[in-house]
């Protein structure tokens, strides 16, 4: 039986352990690419470099896809980057219009009630009925 939990306690030690010691082993640097303004953070892995997927689609101008097991980048054609670069911001207004922004305080409000109702009811240990 002390043999069970001493080695119980060592597989133990082991699982907590292996995953700070490969945190540990992580090295973190910037990726840049030339002509493009963003940054994205790589990740050195085992002697392998990593960059998240959504930071290089966004440097890039890119978009991304989700499909069954699938992650689909799609890099816009020099002719688009071009045209990205030349065009442009455009003028109009950016941001929620004001139904829009007002729908989402109202709903925020409702919330924050719900919250303090829901609150007081476990505070005082009212049973949740209907």
């Amino acid at each position: 039986m002390p043999q069970n939990a001493l080695r119980t306690s060592l597989m133990l030690i082991v699982i907590l352990f292996v995953p700070l010691l490969l945190l540990m082993a992580q090295q973190t640097s910037f990726f840049l690419i030339d002509g493009l303004q963003g940054e994205a953070r790589v990740i050195q892995l085992q002697g392998k470099d990593y960059v998240e997927v959504g930071a290089l689609a966004r440097i890039t101008r890119g978009s991304l896809r989700f499909a069954e097991n699938r992650i689909v980048l799609t890099l816009p054609t020099s002719a688009e980057t071009s045209s990205h670069a030349v065009q442009p911001l455009p003028s109009s207004p950016v941001g929620y219009s004001r139904p829009s922004l007002g729908a989402g305080i109202e709903a925020m409000s409702q919330i924050l009630e719900w919250h303090a109702a829901l609150k007081s009811a476990i505070e005082r240990g009212y049973p949740a009925v209907g």
